[in-house]
Order: structure tokens, then C-alpha cells, then sequence
């Protein structure tokens, strides 16, 4: 069942860190996911704008995310990791970036 207050989606480019996450996101495209009948997984033809307010956090284009809507804009709450990368949680500190979640400044 779709929640129109989160989903999943693909980003269409990378995603880089906010400058600033009062006054300066970052912003990229992405795909929405939608299920099928059969219930497999397809890319729809909506695309919608997601914003990045970590400062600390970059995501690769072509990366599988889940968003959520959040004060009027689409903002990332999780995402997949590269196959070379080790897995990386938003909440808990890393000393290693990974090639599709990467941490440290623009």
C-alpha cells in the first residue's frame, strides 16, 4: 500500500551534502518506486525532488533510497550501500565512507 508520507525511490544523480542544514541542502531527482500487480518492485514515470539537509552525508546517484515527507519536502532516511562499502547507519558514527553513502563535508 503506498504511504504518501514516505517512500522508495532512485536517485537519478548524486545526492551531495547540505552545506548547511538551516540555509543550504543539497537537492537531486529521483524516480519513485511503485509495486506491481504480480508484487514485484518497478521505477514509475513520477519524479520528485529530495533534499539533503546532513551535512555529513553524500549519496551516489542510481542509489535505492527510501524518503520521507518532511516540512514540505522530500528528505532521505535511509539508503542502500555500494557493494564495495560497508554498511553505514544515519544515526551512528563511522570512521570508513562507502561508495554510495559517503561521510564528510561536500
Amino acid at each position: 500500500m503506498f504511504n504518501p508520507l514516505n517512500t522508495q525511490a532512485v536517485l537519478q544523480s548524486v545526492l551531495l551534502a547540505a552545506v548547511d542544514t538551516f540555509t543550504d541542502p543539497s537537492t537531486a531527482l529521483a524516480e519513485i518506486i511503485r509495486r506491481k500487480a504480480n508484487g514485484d518492485l518497478e521505477l514509475s514515470d513520477e519524479v520528485v525532488t529530495v533534499v539533503n539537509r546532513f551535512e555529513n552525508i553524500s549519496i551516489d546517484g542510481g542509489t535505492y533510497i527510501k524518503i520521507e515527507w518532511i516540512d514540505g519536502e522530500w528528505q532521505p532516511y535511509a539508503a542502500d550501500c555500494g557493494p564495495q562499502s560497508e554498511s553505514l547507519s544515519f544515526f551512528q558514527p563511522s570512521a570508513s565512507a562507502s561508495a554510495s553513502v559517503s561521510v564528510g563535508g561536500p
